[in-house]
């Protein structure tokens, strides 16, 4: 993977408030290496879902456009899973460690 973006690639970055975390750093921060960005879920196929990430994020008159994303660093298992669907880990709550990802 190339450290620089290419002209017309999608550039991700999380939504959660207080991260910095965007694609275009994974190869140049070692921190960065095993970051991945997920989607909201949908408001068709998941409604319930997808107003429970946006609640967690705590962000005032927020809606998710289909280029919002929150990365791995946000989740307890680095992903969504069945034990934890839901990005949890955030500065409001002191942003515990990830299993997954290092934080630093």
């Amino acid at each position: 993977m190339s450290s620089v973006a290419n002209p017309g690639q999608k550039s991700y970055f999380c939504a959660a408030p207080g991260c910095s975390s965007d694609d275009r750093k994974r190869g140049r921060y070692g921190y960065m290496a095993g970051v991945q960005f997920f989607a909201f879920p949908t408001q068709k196929k998941a409604p319930n879902a997808r107003k429970k990430w946006v609640e967690l994020l705590r962000r005032e008159n927020f809606d998710p456009d289909r280029k919002a994303r929150v990365c791995s660093r946000h989740f307890v298992d680095g992903k969504p899973s069945k034990e934890h669907p839901y990005p949890e880990l955030f500065d409001y709550n002191n942003f515990k460690e990830s299993k997954q990802v290092k934080c630093y």
